[in-house]
């Protein structure tokens, strides 16, 4: 599968992480990622947030930059090369971190459109 992103350039994905409310069901939730990662750390966080997806039961596009060889191009886009990501209708929720901080506190669930 395949995602198109349209963001602006920027020096740090950190800089355009949504913390808006949410008041409305995503539309459009994207996952990236890279099955050729360089170390045990950046596969242990796909791996984590992949399972924490899945344990929501959210559908959400895969798209692994490996396979679709288009990591260039999301980089540029995206400011950064880090690796994992979650994207919610085009705007970067964060990474592993982020998103497990958000579990942590009990925003994640009304991030991803679920609810309680």
């Amino acid at each position: 599968m395949s995602a198109s992103l349209v963001l602006p350039q920027s020096s740090h994905y950190k800089n355009l992480v949504y913390r808006g409310k949410e008041s409305k069901k995503p539309q459009k939730i994207v996952f990236l990622s890279s099955s050729l990662t360089t170390t045990r750390v950046q596969r242990v966080s796909c791996f984590r947030l992949k399972n924490l997806l899945d344990s929501k039961k959210v559908a959400y596009d895969h798209v692994d930059l490996a396979i679709e060889d288009r990591a260039d191009e999301f980089a540029r886009l995206i400011g950064t090369r880090a690796l994992p990501l979650l994207l919610i209708d085009d705007k970067i929720l964060g990474g592993e971190e982020e998103i497990q901080y958000l579990e942590d506190m009990g925003e994640l669930d009304a991030k991803l459109g679920i609810e309680n």
